[in-house]
């Protein structure tokens, strides 16, 4: 007889009625599922199992909401491709937008039923059998990996970002490796955003350049990236009543070297 490997399923909301919802509707899937209702419990449980799909609230209690939650799952170097799925109070063009701005895959807007929870599992399985896995990942390994160490490096001496945003952000990811890890991810992910940035208002393409600004803005933020952070909600502000923002993006510029060359020195 052949097993199949359950799929591992994370639901991220405090909403009794949702959880039924889909729990039930997953168990007839066979998914491995894990429950959250505060955003901190959430993370820790993705952490810890390293889910394939996550069904998360954009509005989630704790200490930081849905979508910081999700740009946080998308910066992370997973060893499969993760689905998230962002659940919707209201389906406004704020709110859609806000969720792919996260990197979100997909998303639903309460209430939903089994039928609209069944076609997100179906769009993972699409999404999955696209998304090759790296050849250096654990999935792909029979040998255990070695957790990354990095130099005893402190905040404080991080030009470029904010001491107690990166204390925060090791207490969401339960250690300072995972911090610099993170960091390091993050130069590597935003490579070349600012010329990406430049490109794209030039090209009069207004709605791409405010979607690349918000990614990141949310990701800087999460980061501690705190100057960097706020300097690209500023043109993001400025896209569609400006003309010109080449000085505030030579500013953003100087901002991405500061933070580039601190993480490439130190690590």
């Amino acid at each position: 007889m052949i097993h199949t490997k359950q799929t591992r399923v994370l639901i991220a909301d405090e909403n009794t009625s949702v959880q039924n919802t889909l729990r039930l509707t997953l168990k007839q899937q066979d998914c491995e599922i894990f429950e959250a209702q505060q955003a901190l419990e959430a993370l820790e449980l993705f952490n810890d199992n390293l889910p394939e799909i996550v069904f998360l609230d954009s509005m989630i209690e704790g200490e930081i909401d849905g979508i910081t939650l999700c740009q946080l799952i998308k910066s992370m170097k997973l060893p499969h491709y993760c689905f998230v799925i962002l659940l919707l109070s209201k389906a406004s063009e704020q709110n859609i937008d806000a969720c792919f701005s996260a990197g979100a895959d997909h998303y639903l807007v309460k209430p939903f039923n089994a039928t609209d929870v069944l076609n997100a599992i179906a769009k993972y399985h699409q999404k999955a059998q696209q998304s090759t896995p790296s050849p250096n990942t654990l999935a792909n390994k029979n040998i255990p990996t070695k957790e990354t160490h990095f130099p005893p490096v402190p905040y404080e001496s991080l030009t470029g970002f904010d001491t107690a945003g990166l204390h925060n952000l090791e207490f969401m990811l339960g250690s300072k490796d995972k911090v610099f890890e993170t960091l390091k991810n993050f130069i590597v992910d935003f490579n070349g955003i600012i010329d990406e940035i430049r490109v794209s208002f030039h090209a009069q393409q207004r709605e791409t350049t405010r979607r690349k600004l918000h990614s990141l803005k949310g990701t800087a933020a999460i980061v501690g990236a705190k100057r960097l952070s706020t300097l690209a909600a500023e043109i993001e502000a400025q896209v569609f009543i400006s003309n010109n923002i080449d000085q505030q993006l030579a500013d953003l510029e100087s901002a991405w070297q500061t933070v580039d060359n601190t993480v490439s020195t130190m690590f």
